[in-house]
C-alpha cells in the first residue's frame, strides 16, 4: 500500500500523510529538532512502514532559507533510502487552490476555524439568463488570492492567483497575476490594487468596449453612469478609475470622518509643496533651456534633469492632491504613481509611473493582441522551432510594439511622441532579447542580480535611460531632441555652470536653494515610504503637537515657497491635456 509523505518547513514544519491528520509545530526554535521524529510518528500512525513511501512533496518556499533546508534536506535523505519519488512544492500556491475548493463549497475544508466566514457559492442562483452551474463558475472566475509567507524583517513573500495555477492549460501562467515575490505589505497593497486594475480597468471607453463584448450588464440608471464619468477628481488628472469599484464608493454614503479628512488635507498639502514649491519653480529653468535656442551641453543636461525633477514631483504631486480630494468625500481612488524613482528596470519604471494607463493599455492592448488567433499560432511555431523562451518572446514584441506606438500616439499626435514610445520599446525589446547572455556574463562575472551593489547600479541605469526619454518629450522636435543630445557629448562647456549663466534664464540662486532643500525632504520621505513607512498613518498616532507642526509647515512652505506671482508662471498638470 503506496502513500504520499508530506514536509513542510516554511513556516515552523508540518509534516502528514496524505488523507489523514498532518503534525503541526509552530515554534520555529524547535520546528527542526523535532522534524524527524515527527515524520517516524506520522508514518507510524498510519500504520505504514518507510518502505510504503512511493512519493514526498516538499515544500521549497519562498521561506527563510535557514529553516526551509531542514526540510528539503531530510525530503531528499529519505528519498534516496526509500526510492520514493521526490517532488518539490511552491508553498503559496496550494493556498490559492485551498481557497478555489473553499468557495466552491468543499467539505474537505469544513471545521477550520479561519475559513469558517467564507462565502460559499453553492447557494448562489442565476438570474435566469444562464444555467446555475455557469453562474457559479463565473462567480468563481471573479475571486483572486493574496498568497503569503513570512519572510521575516516586517516583509513578506506573495503572490496574486487568479482561479487554479494546476490546471495544465495555455492559460495556467496568466493565472498568477503577480509571480512571487517579497516586499512590506504596505507596498504589496499597492501592487495588488494596481494587479486589479491591470485586469479590470475601466474608464468610460473600456466601461463600453467590455459591454460590447457583454463582459458586464449596462447601467441601466444615466445618472449613475454621469456621476461615474463627471467624478471631477477622476477627470482633472486620473487615476483611470473602475467603473464596477468606483461605482458603490459613489452611490454609498459617507459620513464625516475628521481622522480621514485631516489625512487627506495633509496629502493635498504635499502635493501642492511638490507641484508649487519644485515642480513649478523648475519650470522656469527648463523653459529657458529648451525654449531659447542653442545652449551648452553642461545647460542642456542640468535642463533635462530638472525637467525630470519637474514631471516627477509634477505627477505625483498631482496624483496626492487628486486622491487626497476623493478621499475627503469618502471615496478611495486607486494609487497610481508608486516612486518609480526606486525602479530597476524600464519595465517597472512604467509600472511605477501612470500606474492606471499602463493597466488600462496592458488590458486592452496587449491582450486583445498577444492573445489573438495570429499570435498564438505564432508561439506555438516558435516553440517547435527554437525553445519556450523565444516562443513567448516572439508573439510579444508584436504585442509590445502596438502597446508602446498607443502609448506614444495617447500623449500626443506627432511623431516625436510616437518616436517616445518606441525609444522605450526599443530598449525593452534588446533588453529581453539579451536575457540569456545577461544572466550568463553576471554568473561569470561572479555578480549577484539580488546584491544591493548591483540594484543600485540598475536604478541608476535606468535613470539616466529615463532622462534620456524625458529629453525627447521635453523638445519641440525630433531633431532639437538630436541636437541637444550631441551637444551633452560635443559642446559641454562646464563653465557655464559657475560663471553665471545658470542664473540668468529666470531662476535667481534662492530658487535653486528652494528646490534642494525641496528635493532633498520629498527624497527623505519616499525612502521611508519605499521602506514600507505610512507617514501620515504614523504622524496620525503622534502628539497633536507634532502633527499640527507639520500642518502648519506644509501650508506655510506652500504658501512663502511656492512658485507664483512676478516672475513665475502657472504651469498646468502636466496630463490636464491628455
Amino acid at each position: 500500500m503506496g502513500c504520499t509523505l508530506v514536509i513542510d518547513t516554511s513556516f515552523g514544519s508540518t509534516v502528514g500523510i496524505v488523507g489523514r491528520e498532518p503534525i503541526v509545530e509552530t515554534d520555529s526554535r524547535t520546528h527542526v529538532e523535532k522534524l524527524q521524529v515527527n515524520i517516524a510518528r506520522a508514518v507510524e500512525e498510519a500504520g505504514l512502514t518507510p518502505a510504503d513511501i512511493e512519493e514526498i512533496v516538499v515544500g521549497i518556499g519562498p521561506a527563510p532559507f535557514t529553516g526551509l533546508r531542514a526540510g528539503i534536506v531530510a525530503a531528499k535523505a529519505l528519498a534516496f533510502a526509500t526510492g520514493a519519488k521526490l517532488v518539490g512544492q511552491n508553498v503559496l500556491d496550494p493556498q490559492g487552490e485551498m481557497m478555489s475548493f473553499v468557495l466552491g463549497d468543499s467539505a474537505m475544508f469544513d471545521g477550520i476555524d479561519f475559513l469558517a466566514d467564507v462565502p460559499r457559492l453553492s447557494s448562489r442562483q442565476s438570474d435566469g439568463d444562464v444555467p446555475d452551474a455557469e453562474a457559479k463558475e463565473h462567480e468563481l472566475d471573479r475571486h483572486v488570492t493574496l498568497c503569503v509567507n513570512d519572510a521575516r524583517r516586517k516583509q513578506l513573500y506573495f503572490s496574486l492567483n487568479h482561479g487554479s495555477i494546476s490546471l495544465p492549460d495555455e492559460d495556467a501562467a496568466e493565472r498568477r497575476w503577480i509571480e512571487m515575490d517579497i516586499d512590506y505589505p504596505e507596498h504589496i497593497v499597492e501592487r495588488v490594487n494596481a494587479a486589479l486594475a491591470e485586469h479590470g480597468e475601466r474608464d468610460g471607453v473600456s466601461y463600453v468596449v467590455d459591454v460590447y463584448r457583454g463582459k458586464y450588464k449596462p447601467e441601466r440608471n444615466f445618472f449613475k453612469l454621469a456621476l461615474f464619468l463627471s467624478f471631477f477628481p477622476q477627470m482633472t488628472e486620473g487615476p483611470i478609475g473602475k467603473y464596477e469599484i468606483m461605482m458603490p464608493r459613489l452611490v454609498e454614503g459617507h459620513s464625516f470622518d475628521f481622522e480621514r479628512d485631516a489625512q487627506a488635507v495633509m496629502r493635498i498639502f504635499w502635493g501642492m509643496f511638490k507641484k508649487m514649491v519644485i515642480a513649478d519653480r523648475a519650470n522656469l529653468f527648463v523653459t529657458g533651456v529648451f525654449d531659447n535656442g542653442d545652449q551648452a551641453g553642461s545647460m542642456v543636461l542640468l535642463g533635462t534633469l530638472l525637467y525630470t525633477v519637474q514631471i516627477y514631483c509634477e505627477f505625483s504631486g498631482c496624483m496626492d492632491i487628486v486622491c487626497a480630494t476623493g478621499q475627503l468625500f469618502g471615496v478611495e481612488m486607486q494609487e497610481n504613481f508608486r516612486r518609480p524613482i526606486f525602479s530597476k528596470t524600464i519595465n517597472e519604471f512604467w509600472q511605477r509611473w501612470h500606474i492606471t494607463l499602463g493597466a488600462w493599455i496592458k488590458e486592452y492592448v496587449f491582450f486583445s493582441v498577444s492573445l489573438s488567433k495570429g499570435l498564438m499560432n505564432l508561439s506555438k511555431h516558435t516553440r517547435k522551432k527554437l525553445n519556450d523562451y523565444f516562443a513567448n518572446l516572439v508573439p510579444m514584441t508584436f504585442a509590445l510594439f502596438c502597446v508602446w506606438f498607443f502609448n506614444g500616439i495617447w500623449h500626443g499626435a506627432s511623431w516625436k511622441y510616437v518616436l517616445y514610445g518606441l525609444y522605450y520599446y526599443i530598449l525593452m525589446m534588446i533588453g529581453m532579447y539579451l536575457r540569456p547572455v545577461s544572466d550568463k556574463l553576471l554568473h561569470a562575472l561572479h555578480i549577484a542580480p539580488e546584491s544591493k551593489g548591483f540594484a543600485l547600479f540598475q536604478m541608476v541605469r535606468t535613470f539616466l535611460i529615463v532622462n534620456v526619454g524625458m529629453m525627447l518629450f521635453r523638445c519641440h522636435t525630433i531633431s532639437q531632441w538630436g541636437q541637444s543630445l550631441a551637444r551633452i557629448f560635443t559642446d559641454f562647456d562646464g563653465a557655464c555652470l559657475t560663471n553665471g549663466t545658470v542664473l540668468s534664464l529666470g531662476n535667481d540662486w534662492q530658487d535653486f536653494l528652494i528646490m534642494g532643500i525641496g528635493v532633498l525632504v520629498v527624497g527623505i520621505v519616499e525612502v521611508l515610504q519605499e521602506k514600507g513607512h505610512t507617514i501620515r498613518t504614523e504622524l496620525a498616532r503622534r502628539p497633536v503637537v507634532l502633527r499640527y507642526a507639520v500642518f502648519l509647515a506644509l501650508i506655510l512652505g506652500v504658501v512663502i515657497f511656492g512658485a507664483y506671482g512676478t516672475g513665475y508662471e502657472t504651469v498646468a498638470p502636466i496630463y490636464g491635456q491628455f
